[in-house]
């Protein structure tokens, strides 16, 4: 039996629900002016059956598996949960890059979680 949504499970317990807010370090400018924020709103079943896993796995020449960030799932993510266009994420800075995909990876699940 799988214990995913029990409420003793380290996992359920882990996994933030609702909105998330990603705080910017340099302003992204959009058509409407800049913002210092990206909102994150909670994923969905039907956004998970769009999009897919954040991360793909490999098995390493130790036998050992190793996970790495799936580029294009990252960027159709974001857009989807921020209404934010790839176009203008594109303009995001690395530091705020790693900020958005930590907080995606823990909206979505995703390796180590």
């Amino acid at each position: 039996m799988s214990t995913a949504n029990h409420p003793q499970d380290p996992k359920a317990a882990k996994a933030p629900s609702g909105p998330r807010v990603v705080k910017l370090s340099r302003p992204l400018e959009l058509h409407g002016g800049p913002i210092m924020e990206i909102k994150l709103r909670e994923p969905t079943f039907s956004d998970y059956l769009e999009h897919g896993d954040l991360y793909v796995g490999s098995q390493t020449a130790d036998g050992s598996l190793s996970f790495k960030v799936d580029r294009l799932a990252l960027m159709n993510w974001a857009v989807a949960l921020s209404d934010i266009s790839a176009l203008d994420l594109g303009e995001l800075g690395m530091k705020d890059v790693t900020t958005l995909t930590k907080v995606i990876s823990e909206l979505v699940g995703g390796e180590g979680n």
